[in-house]
């Protein structure tokens, strides 16, 4: 068991970042250097001296350490994350990497402690640290979570001056480390120590085997005479290939979910992708309803076709799914300019090919629905 000291880990200070990439560098402040709790000098208890995960006496060069941890958050906010690694590192939240740290030579990744902005939903989150050695030991790695803003942050000189969330110093009462059992929960290097699967710490997997990738695509608000069906690949769209799906009644994923697939209420149900190395990864989606048939039917009264990307086009906005629509647009003179039965299609403001002055336009809409059935007419301003 090797403490972190000075010489080269910290000696530069701590960095809070306004912005950054997925490398970890961007804009960034120093805080003040002569606030030695933010700073490792000489072995003072600086940031990265209190490094969760650290592998002493490894021999051979870019030997792997990492731990994960369930975390459950009460509020949609954005929190500042610290987080040091030497060398190679990554930060992945719910399957998303958030930092990417590349490897450099003589381990200057590690002369700062870097504090990142993440924005986090309310619900429970797999947080996973994955880190490196460089080309000599020891391999260190370290995150923390605050619930504070940048000054509250510069002006701390001890943990209770921060609202502390989460802090890989000191899980279950014990450092996270290579080293002796009897005084930490430890993995053999190359393997995960997961926190979050198991009622005691796990080395649960290789840390080659990477975590799923589930991506969560809401699915629109539905009539309460046409249940939701959240095992539809529509909703993970873009999630990994070759996923077990499992469906939850809580973030934790231990109260099952019944009839996923005819879900009648609203509220916040649970997704878990397990991949084939047994790496799960739980996402929340949110199920609504709407009463009246023309609630979340959305016509703009105007629209810009001027190509930015902005409003260039006027059609149906967020419908749900209407068994039979149509949609008329008539120029002044009574003469129609447009006309589809696809709630996807929209007019560009164009009639054969050919942009339309600006003007106001008259819209016929007819729509036929599980919700209900109604018409509406009214009036469109096109602006150039």
């Amino acid at each position: 068991m090797i403490p972190i000291q000075a010489n080269p880990y910290s000696i530069q200070g701590t960095l809070i970042y306004s912005s950054f990439d997925i490398t970890g560098n961007g804009a960034s402040t120093l805080i003040d250097p002569t606030n030695i709790f933010w700073i490792n000098s000489k072995g003072n208890d600086g940031p990265l001296n209190r490094c969760g995960g650290w592998a002493s006496g490894v021999a051979e060069p870019f030997q792997k350490i990492g731990f994960s941890f369930c975390k459950s958050i009460t509020a949609d906010k954005v929190y500042q994350v610290g987080f040091g690694a030497d060398n190679y590192a990554m930060l992945i939240v719910d399957g998303d990497t958030l930092i990417n740290q590349p490897y450099t030579e003589g381990g200057e990744n590690f002369v700062y402690w870097k504090i990142f902005k993440v924005n986090l939903k309310k619900g429970s989150h797999l947080i996973e640290v994955l880190g490196t050695n460089g080309t000599a030991p020891p391999a260190t790695i370290g995150l923390e979570i605050y619930d504070n803003t940048d000054q509250e942050i510069m002006n701390a000189h001890s943990y209770s001056d921060l609202n502390l969330i989460f802090s890989s110093k000191d899980q279950f009462n014990k450092p996270v480390q290579a080293g002796d059992p009897n005084l930490s929960y430890s993995c053999p290097i190359g393997y995960m120590l997961d926190y979050c699967s198991y009622s005691m710490p796990m080395c649960s997997r290789e840390i080659s085997s990477n975590p799923p990738i589930l991506k969560i695509n809401e699915p629109l608000p539905s009539c309460p005479k046409v249940p939701v069906d959240l095992t539809n690949s529509d909703i993970t769209r873009g999630s990994d290939n070759n996923l077990d799906f499992t469906y939850w009644k809580d973030p934790e994923a231990t109260v099952p979910l019944n009839n996923p697939e005819s879900i009648s209420k609203p509220g916040t149900f649970y997704i878990s992708a397990k991949n084939v190395n047994n790496c799960t990864v739980t996402k929340p989606v949110k199920v609504n309803f709407v009463d009246h048939p023309e609630s979340r039917l959305y016509l703009p009264n105007a629209f810009t076709p001027n190509g930015d990307g902005k409003n260039d086009f006027f059609g149906i906005n967020k419908w749900i799914a209407p068994q039979n629509v149509l949609l008329r647009v008539y120029d002044r003179w009574g003469r129609m300019i447009f006309g589809t039965s696809d709630p996807n299609q929209s007019w560009d403001g164009t009639f054969k090919g050919e942009p339309l002055k600006p003007d106001i336009y008259t819209y016929q809409l007819t729509v036929k629905s599980a919700c209900g059935d109604f018409y509406r007419k009214g009036t469109v301003m096109l602006i150039r």
